[in-house]
């Protein structure tokens, strides 16, 4: 398999909104005799694959054409590449597993915004909700806010973790549904295979993910065995840095799937929202027993699971910082 630099341009520089598109190489194109309009697949994510045409024109390097459809529906892969913090210019590495299906490697560089046209200064995207989820208020209603983080009001933070799916982008939502339906087979299972460690990994942090990637089927299986065993959570926590590429924040997001009644995740949403100062190091362990602990004791305390106190948390923090 090939890797391959994609660039990223704002097609529309004059509008409101930024319009990104995607340029590939010449040299595939000429390579695989790609004809104009020609049919692609991409695979940014643990969602469905994009589907899309490559407009082939003597003018311009081969490029994206908008809308492409995923699932069947008609969908823009601009508010994705926002939510991925890509503008204009940036470079992205592919994998080339055929000639023309590409899947998503890593960002090279991932350019600049213009004044006005950073994520933050645009409209929210409206995404589709899945299946199954309730929005706390309609996509145009504003989402409340809290000045703290509502550590003793159940029903505020219950709103919160609803309120968690207005504000994810839609791949991150289809892939923690299917999280939420596979992993508790892997539980049983009592470890995890290289597939859905990958995914795990990847959702909580695509950077490292040529160290995830190195990581082979019986390392993965021995280490995650050992972290669904009964240990204590120092032991628990270590079982799974060993792995290449996993640090404790990962470790904690791993974790957070396979053992959800033990382990929240830390994040620096996390933080803010209890109000914590951030450590000097995300990899300092004994900072992250001392978080989870209190992060167990309000979910007891509000009778909730850590996995709705985490959306909490996390949109909580994400509101105060739109």
């Amino acid at each position: 398999m090939d890797r391959i630099t994609v660039t990223v341009k704002d097609c529309q520089p004059n509008d409101p909104t930024p319009g990104l598109d995607l340029y590939f190489p010449n040299a595939v194109a000429e390579r695989f005799r790609w004809k104009h309009k020609q049919p692609v697949e991409l695979l940014l994510d643990e969602g469905a694959p994009w589907h899309g045409t490559v407009g082939i024109k003597p003018t311009n390097p081969p490029y994206l054409h908008r809308p492409i459809t995923r699932a069947g529906e008609k969908m823009s892969m601009r508010d994705w590449l926002l939510d991925q913090g890509i503008a204009d210019g940036a470079r992205v590495e592919l994998i080339q597993e055929s000639a023309t299906r590409f899947r998503w490697s890593r960002v090279l560089d991932p350019g600049k915004w213009s004044p006005g046209r950073a994520p933050k200064d645009r409209p929210a995207a409206r995404l589709r909700k899945p299946s199954g989820i309730k929005p706390s208020s309609k996509d145009s209603a504003p989402l409340p806010t809290y000045e703290a983080f509502p550590i003793s009001d159940r029903s505020a933070v219950l709103r919160l973790s609803e309120d968690y799916w207005n504000l994810i982008t839609y791949a991150e939502r289809e892939a923690e549904l299917t999280f939420e339906r596979e992993v508790a087979d892997y539980r049983r299972l009592g470890y995890l295979d290289k597939r859905i460690f990958l995914a795990l990994a990847r959702w909580k942090g695509p950077r490292p993910l040529a160290l995830y990637e190195s990581n082979s089927d019986d390392e993965i299986r021995d280490a995650t065995a050992n972290a669904f065993r009964v240990l204590s959570d120092r032991d628990t926590i270590n079982a799974l840095r060993g792995l290449r590429g996993v640090a404790l924040r990962t470790a904690t997001a791993l974790l957070h799937w396979m053992r959800p009644d033990r382990f929240p995740i830390l994040d620096f949403r996390v933080v803010a929202a209890l109000q914590e100062s951030e450590p000097k190091s995300w990899d300092d362990l004994e900072y992250y027993l001392r978080i989870a602990d209190k992060i167990r004791s309000l979910a007891t305390n509000l009778n909730i699971d850590l996995r709705t106190l985490d959306r909490a948390l996390w949109a909580w923090d994400k509101q105060r910082r739109r």
